[in-house]
């Protein structure tokens, strides 16, 4: 069986030919190559792909960068980045970019207010923490959260997503995560 086989079979409750192995190594391998870390074998490695491809590893991969962006109608976001530059690691994680530097600071300007947000990509962790949060006082800001998170709507970069499931192939999935509900935007 193929990877994509082989996953689709045990997702299905079916008899696969062999137990999936989908170690997710996504961010270790990132770190790793950015730091010049990388076990001799995997160094000339260029993502994530192709070191599960050498180690003869099923291909279950949620990491093959953004595939959909939000589109805002009556708000405005705007985004600046400050801290160091990420040389050599990955400028985005699993729901934005970090091209600019490892702190990205965004605002929305809403009809009914202004919302700042902040998250610190962490080198050393190879993940972005969050260190302002959108809601800072509910009584104060519960309009603008509601403008910003009525006015949004989300879409699919097709040319993204087609060349995620081209680098995998037929080694195994790419799952599309699913688009944040207002609860998950807030979280």
């Amino acid at each position: 069986m193929t990877g994509k086989e082989r996953i689709l079979a045990a997702l299905a409750g079916g008899k696969p030919d062999r137990v999936p192995f989908v170690p997710n190594i996504w961010q270790w391998f990132h770190v790793n190559q950015a730091r010049g870390g990388l076990p001799e074998p995997l160094r000339g490695c260029t993502d994530p792909v192709e070191v599960l491809r050498l180690l003869e590893a099923d291909v279950f991969s949620k990491f093959d960068g953004l595939a959909a962006a939000e589109v805002l109608h009556r708000c405005e976001r705007t985004v600046s980045f400050t801290g160091e530059r990420l040389a050599g690691q990955p400028a985005w994680s699993s729901f934005a970019c970090f091209e600019g530097g490892s702190v990205r600071e965004e605002t929305v300007r809403t009809p009914d207010g202004i919302l700042t947000h902040a998250w610190k990509y962490e080198a050393e962790s190879g993940a972005p923490f969050e260190s302002e949060h959108w809601w800072k006082d509910f009584d104060a800001e519960y309009a603008a959260v509601r403008s910003w998170m009525e006015d949004g709507e989300w879409v699919l970069d097709r040319t993204a997503l087609a060349n995620g499931l081209a680098k995998v192939g037929e080694s195994g999935l790419v799952l599309f995560q699913l688009l944040p509900t207002p609860l998950r935007k807030s979280h």
